[in-house]
Parts: C-alpha cells; sequence; structure tokens
C-alpha cells in the first residue's frame, strides 16, 4: 500500500515538474516572438507614416516620387525624408534654365557621391576634410541620341600633399556608387588637388 502511495506521489511529482517546465518554455517562446515582433515593427513604422505613393513596393529600397507641374517643370520628393527639389528643362532643349536639369542631377549626383565616400574614408582614419569642394563639369553630345558624354571633375581637399591616406581617398572617391553605377561610355576624368586649409 505505502509502495504504490509512493509511486503516484513521485508519479503526481513528476508531471507537476513537467506542467511547470512546459509553461515556462510557452512563456519564454511568447515573450520571444513579441520582442521580435516590436523590432519588426520599429523597422516599418516610418514606412507605414509615409503616404502610399512615396513608399517603395521593395523594402529596404528608396522611393522617389515625381510630379509633372507643367512648363518642362517637375517637383521630386525624396520618400524617406520627404525633401524636395525642382528641376527644369535646360535653355538649349526649349526649358528656361531656372532649375536643375535632370542631366544635370546626374552631374550632382556623381560629385556629391565622391565627396561623401571620400569624406567616410578620411573619418575612418581619423581625418578632417570640411570644406572639400568638387566641382563637376557636363559635356552633353552634339549627335542624337541626346546624352551625357562627359563628367570632367576636380576635387580640391584641404588637407596637405604628403598625407599618407592620400591614395586610398582618391580611390575612395572614384570607386563611389554612382562612379560605378555610370556607363563606361561617359568619360569622367578626375583631378585631385591636395590643399592644405589655411591656418
Amino acid at each position: 500500500m505505502r509502495e504504490g502511495v509512493r509511486s503516484a506521489c513521485c508519479l503526481y511529482g513528476r508531471t507537476v515538474f513537467l506542467v511547470i517546465v512546459l509553461v515556462l518554455l510557452l512563456v519564454i517562446e511568447g515573450m520571444r516572438r513579441s520582442i521580435t515582433s516590436t523590432e519588426h515593427e520599429h523597422e516599418h513604422e516610418h514606412e507605414r507614416k509615409l503616404p502610399e505613393r512615396f513608399r517603395s513596393p521593395y523594402y529596404g529600397m528608396v522611393n522617389v516620387c515625381i510630379e509633372y507641374t507643367g512648363e518642362l517643370h517637375c517637383n521630386a520628393v525624396h520618400g524617406p525624408s520627404h525633401a524636395k527639389l525642382a528641376t527644369d528643362a535646360p535653355t538649349d532643349n526649349k526649358g528656361k534654365g531656372e532649375s536643375f536639369s535632370p542631366t544635370d542631377l546626374v552631374a550632382t549626383a556623381l560629385g556629391t557621391c565622391m565627396s561623401t565616400i571620400l569624406a567616410m574614408a578620411a573619418e575612418e582614419h581619423g581625418l578632417n576634410v570640411k570644406g572639400m569642394t568638387v566641382n563637376v563639369s557636363k559635356e552633353m553630345s552634339k549627335d542624337a541620341p541626346r546624352r551625357i558624354i562627359g563628367l570632367p571633375s576636380e576635387v580640391h581637399i584641404p588637407l596637405p600633399g604628403n598625407t599618407p591616406q592620400r591614395a586610398l581617398l582618391e580611390n575612395a572617391a572614384l570607386n563611389c556608387p554612382v562612379h560605378k553605377s555610370l556607363p563606361p561610355e561617359i568619360e569622367r576624368p578626375t583631378k585631385f588637388f591636395w590643399e592644405e586649409a589655411a591656418r
């Protein structure tokens, strides 16, 4: 009789223990899913706040919304920040030249991209290139179809010419995303000028 009671008590104890373990596992799993869900919601929170027309159909891609406002003018809105810019056709192609032309923005993209990537590399080595300037010229074709054929640029860096990281910084600029995205038929010679900032 006592053996039977002991066996029953042991079985009951084991059952209770297993139930407690199972409950704990379920609670932990619930907490994990809740945390994962919260992180996922935070990642998409900014995207959800944007109007539908500003949202990219692919997560992680930047969307730009363009509206044609007449007289060869367009307004563009940057989806993530809602920053705006206007474009106009150039004076040599039926426009008034009142703002950047679409092809002007290609030249702008190249110059700003080189500046940004070079600055990133400089910061990694404790260098300050604030005040750096980049001048990009845009050459259009004289034959059809109308297209960019040249984007020569000059980069003026406020550091001495004997800076040890000189080659590294120049290489960073020449391998910026816009440089690597442009077709090889667009010539883009780049000259670097190392000019120590005035004290």
